[in-house]
């Protein structure tokens, strides 16, 4: 039988080959990449140059970026 330790050890290592052969999707593919404008809320958006932000709605009710951090 094999231990608690030997059994982590084993699903880490199959957890760690199925990412390393099926890959990640690129940013582009599964969102379509942060958005200039705001229009909905939730959406990754280009904050500043080099920053990423999200849509946000404020107290006046308009859908702004705003900084993730």
């Amino acid at each position: 039988m094999l231990s608690f330790r030997e059994l982590t050890a084993y699903l880490f290592v199959g957890a760690s080959a199925a990412l390393l052969l099926t890959g990640c999707p690129e940013i582009s593919e599964s969102t379509g990449g942060p958005v200039d404008t705001c229009v909905e809320a939730g959406v990754q958006c280009r904050y500043a140059p080099g920053k990423i932000g999200v849509c946000f709605a404020n107290t006046e009710n308009e859908i702004v970026c705003r900084s993730q951090h």
